[in-house]
């Protein structure tokens, strides 16, 4: 039986890339059919205008989608360190980053809230787009 350490290994850049690409395209293909899907009911059955709407205000869900990928991050790290048998540092750094990604959300949410005209002003909505927006 051969033994073999893949862990201890020693890795390129160009290993490292081909280890991490299937997961960017997995990432980049859900994306772009999660923006077709959207597009195509959008301006099918509530029209142009809903779908500039949402057009403009893609950066905004990009925002409320970046807590999330750092909440997938903590998991990893947290799986790490189970790993490694340090269960209870593992189950306090999860924790601490739900608490924070909570009160992360609730604070741009809360913001938004409060800008929300300017923040559509920023963005480029327009009259028309206002109530689609």
């Amino acid at each position: 039986m051969e033994n073999t350490k893949t862990i201890g290994k020693d890795y390129t850049l160009k290993s490292l890339a081909m280890f991490c690409l299937p997961a960017i395209l997995n990432e980049l293909v859900i994306n772009l059919l999660y923006t077709i899907d959207d597009g195509l009911f959008l301006s099918r059955y509530v029209g142009p205008n809903a779908l500039a709407a949402f057009s403009v205000l893609f950066p905004l869900f990009m925002i409320h989608n970046s807590p999330s990928i750092l909440l997938g991050g903590v998991s990893s790290l947290a799986s790490h360190k189970m790993g490694e048998g340090k269960s209870l540092e593992a189950r306090g750094d999860f924790t601490a980053i739900v608490l924070f990604v909570g009160v992360l959300g609730i604070f741009i949410g809360a913001a938004e809230r409060i800008f929300m005209d300017p923040i559509l002003k920023l963005l480029g909505t327009t009259e028309i787009l206002y109530p689609y927006a």
